[in-house]
């Protein structure tokens, strides 16, 4: 296993389900020879973030820190072509499917925004530029390294929100290019941030998006979320329905951190109401601008559960919800719980 490799593996494992990591993308299109989309595309149906890796073999790597940033800046340009490339591969709408991680065919949306980014692995580079362009075809694209791609991540662990900070990152370096330190003063706070220190961009983004006092618990809470999800999708259960868990999983990692938490919390009552044995839907949340809406229900056995119209009888406006997810929590014995999650259209 290659540098690159090792790279794409760890990818998958820690920040990103099975599901939605697609690392082998080798075809050959008609009456042509072989090419290779992207090193890696994370696939969210109506979002795709094409991502390019170089990566630099830990025995090539010298002492000389001038030879080394001509290296990052000559394979970031490459990796920056490539990228456009895999962008138009995309828009014609003739790729064939590619599986993903878990094993199961999945086609690409060639309607989808694509985030493109370019990743490079070479310890010996912190300075590098942010953004990658060329004012002849004035095409931007994200820049970062590896260890400060592992930061945001793990920062923000959200993949809806990865995509919402690498556009609000692109959109700061476009407007600060060679900041160093940002100053942000408003009636709420004083925020001050070194933005290409271990990707500190990533925690003023988050502080920005849900404020000091309140981004601790809704941290924790998505961490706890993003565990549940590695843990129902690695399950012999979720894996005997391959096209069921992917769009299950494409669904729910459309959430933020604030549903995020707000799904844990809910989560964790249905599953101690569960154990009075009784049928109860015990909390509910809808997204911000309505679309969705989550039912956590408590029940008596796997029985549990309702008709979305039943469901929705109660709510105001029920008519701007397009789908209904339902996460059913019974108890089969005293030690052990099962989780039955229903996703339906209006």
């Amino acid at each position: 296993m290659n540098n690159s490799e090792k790279l794409l593996s760890n990818f998958a494992e820690k920040y990103f389900t099975d599901e939605l990591v697609i690392a082998k993308l080798h075809y050959t299109p008609e009456g042509g020879s072989e090419l290779e989309l992207a090193d890696l595309i994370i696939n969210l149906d109506d979002i795709v973030i094409a991502i390019q890796l170089k990566s630099r073999n830990a025995n090539a790597i010298t002492e000389d820190t001038k030879a080394e940033k001509r290296w990052v800046e000559k394979k970031c340009e490459h990796a920056r072509q490539q990228v456009k490339k895999t962008i138009a591969c995309i828009r014609t709408g003739k790729l064939p499917t590619f599986k993903n991680i878990a094993g199961q065919e999945i086609a690409i949306n060639n309607k989808a925004k694509v985030i493109p980014l370019v990743i490079f692995d070479n310890h010996k580079i912190c300075e590098y530029a942010r953004i990658l362009e060329r004012t002849q075809d004035n095409n931007k694209i994200n820049c970062i390294s590896y260890s400060d791609f592992q930061e945001m991540c793990k920062n923000i662990v959200s993949p809806i929100e990865i995509v919402e900070y690498l556009e609000y990152r692109q959109a700061f370096y476009n407007n600060y290019p060679n900041c160093d330190m940002y100053v942000d003063l408003n009636e709420k706070h004083i925020g001050i941030v070194k933005p290409k220190s271990k990707e500190s961009l990533s925690r003023f983004f988050s502080v920005e998006k849900y404020g000091l006092s309140g981004i601790s618990s809704i941290e924790k809470n998505a961490k706890r979320y993003n565990a549940f999800l590695q843990s129902l999708c690695k399950s012999d259960e979720f894996k005997s329905t391959p096209f069921e868990a992917y769009k299950t999983v494409c669904f729910l990692a459309h959430l933020s951190r604030i549903e995020m938490s707000a799904f844990i919390k809910r989560f964790n009552r249905a599953k101690w109401i569960s154990r009075l044995k009784i049928n109860r839907i015990v909390g509910s949340f809808r997204r911000e601008n309505g679309d969705y809406m989550f039912f956590f229900i408590a029940a008596k056995n796997e029985c549990g559960g309702g008709r979305h119209e039943d469901l929705l009888s109660c709510v105001e406006n029920p008519k701007t919800i397009e789908k209904v997810f339902q996460v059913i929590i019974y108890w089969e014995s005293i030690t052990t719980y099962r989780v039955k999650m229903i996703l339906s259209d209006t």
